[in-house]
């Protein structure tokens, strides 16, 4: 498995979804309506994308998601 698959395995399809939003500074109430999911459950979502990039707040998320290839700038 090429490095790049392996770092695309961290976060699965939804925390990505959520991820990007973020990066474009929707709140976790704009996010919800957007994704047609609760609030609670976007809040769940930023809690594991912390706990899996080691991060404690959403512009480290941001950021070390792009560093590291988790999202790209073009999808945000």
């Amino acid at each position: 498995m090429l490095n790049s698959d392996k770092n695309n395995e961290i976060l699965n399809v939804r925390q990505k979804q959520v991820l990007i939003r973020m990066a474009k500074g929707m709140t976790v109430y704009a996010i919800s309506r957007d994704l047609g999911i609760s609030e609670n459950t976007i809040r769940f979502h930023k809690k594991n994308i912390f706990e899996k990039l080691d991060v404690n707040c959403t512009v480290e998320a941001v950021v070390k998601a792009i560093k590291q290839n988790y999202i790209k700038l073009n999808d945000v």
